[in-house]
């Protein structure tokens, strides 16, 4: 499990993910091994929502 926590002004942002196997049927073969996923990039994504909705916020406000 990762978390990226930000400290905006409005809000502070968590976003937090956990990888877990699929469910699978009793009957399902089990699954291919996942490669470990670019959390780099993805708490990049994270950044840039957090500034574009802090941004909104600010414009809504003036």
């Amino acid at each position: 499990m990762r978390s990226w926590k930000i400290s905006g002004v409005y809000a502070t942002w968590v976003m937090t993910v956990e990888l877990l196997p699929p469910d699978l049927d009793e009957d399902d073969p089990p699954p291919e091994p996942c490669p470990e996923p670019n959390f780099d990039a993805l708490a990049g994504h994270f950044r840039t929502l957090v500034e574009m909705a802090e941004a909104l916020k600010r414009l809504e406000l003036t």
